[in-house]
């Protein structure tokens, strides 16, 4: 199998009288096979890009970020409606404001069973359903539902100190207006750690629930020794998420390690190996049923505050991984969803 997702298999043949033989060579795209995953895209550095050129054959959703305030511009979901794509909606700024507890004057009351109370906390704008209408008005989204894949409520809630009641609660505001348009959530891999699976609680009204987990070598291995600076596999980390998935219709994110950065340098992951990284992942998405999209973190690092950032995004990575990401992409958007069966 190499990089670009093909196997090559001779077969030879002679007859009885060992006077004639034939040789038949097959090539078979080994990244076809996954026909639970129904959609794959990318994180971006900047709140929004319309849909990239080099990325158009290679991925069948597109971020976008509404911005603090409430507004993202109907044009953003025209242009990804127009490359044949639909949108990931991340809502964060606008239904959720970030505390710094640590401020003058500001008081934080942590939800009950939270993570860290160093950090600060993230909670549901007192007005989180008035700034969803302006958001829904002004972008014309009602006449946009069948060019939307899903809504992301805010990332890593939980890590971040969401409370239960406040995520079910920004659900429920979106679920009203858009019922049939499933809603997301994607969480920290350091959620799942055994101490602290207990604080992750999913809405059932919540459609797909995801994790992230950087920086492991090999995804797809039951051996923690392998990846000995992780509490737990990523194995152990999807088997946490199913535990505690509450309805049988939910369906699960996996985010692949698309970037490499020097922490992965100093836990041994190479530049070399991200392709290899990635082939894992798409291993464990082909091998559970209810994974439905991969969202491949991240296509590009760029930070304006920081010109010589070492951090290198999936665009800038070898070859061999960039090979990697296309076939998988291509194999996907080959097959879009309404032709796949249902896991």
């Amino acid at each position: 199998s190499t990089a670009a997702g093909t196997l090559s298999v001779t077969i030879s043949a002679t007859n009885a009288g060992g006077s004639d033989s034939k040789t038949l060579t097959l090539t078979i795209n080994s990244m076809t096979p996954l026909p639970n995953v129904k959609f794959l895209g990318y994180y971006t550095s900047k709140p929004y890009e319309d849909p990239l050129p080099e990325l158009l054959t290679q991925t069948s959703i597109n971020l976008v970020y509404v911005m603090p305030g409430g507004t993202t511009p109907e044009s953003q979901l025209l242009a990804v409606k127009a490359s044949g794509k639909k949108a990931y909606i991340a809502l964060r700024w606008i239904l959720f404001d970030n505390v710094h507890c640590t401020d003058p004057g500001i008081s934080c009351a942590f939800p009950k069973g939270v993570i860290n109370e160093d950090k600060d906390r993230e909670i549901l704008f007192p007005d989180a359903a008035a700034r969803w209408a302006n958001y829904v008005n002004s972008s014309n989204l009602k006449n946009h539902v069948q060019d939307i894949a899903a809504f992301d409520l805010t990332d890593e809630p939980f890590w971040n100190n969401v409370s239960y009641e406040d995520l079910q609660a920004a659900a429920l505001i979106v679920k009203r207006d858009f019922p049939t348009t499933p809603i997301s959530i994607v969480e920290s891999g350091a959620v799942l750690e055994p101490s602290r699976i207990a604080v992750l609680r999913v809405p059932e009204i919540v459609d797909w629930v995801g994790f992230d987990h950087y920086g492991l070598l090999h995804p797809a291995s039951p051996d923690p020794t392998l990846d000995v600076t992780f509490p737990q596999t990523f194995l152990q980390n999807l088997a946490a998420v199913k535990s505690r998935l509450t309805r049988p219709r939910q369906r699960i994110v996996l985010v692949p390690d698309a970037s490499w950065t020097p922490q992965h340098g100093a836990q041994g992951v190479s530049m070399a190996a991200m392709a290899g990284v990635f082939q894992e992942t798409v291993d464990v998405a082909r091998g559970e049923p209810r994974v439905t999209a991969l969202l491949n973190f991240i296509w590009d690092w760029i930070d304006p505050a920081n010109p010589n950032n070492p951090n290198i995004g999936a665009r800038d990575l070898p070859q061999a991984a960039r090979d990697a990401y296309t076939a998988v992409g291509n194999s996907i958007v080959a097959n879009p969803p309404g032709d796949r069966t249902p896991p």
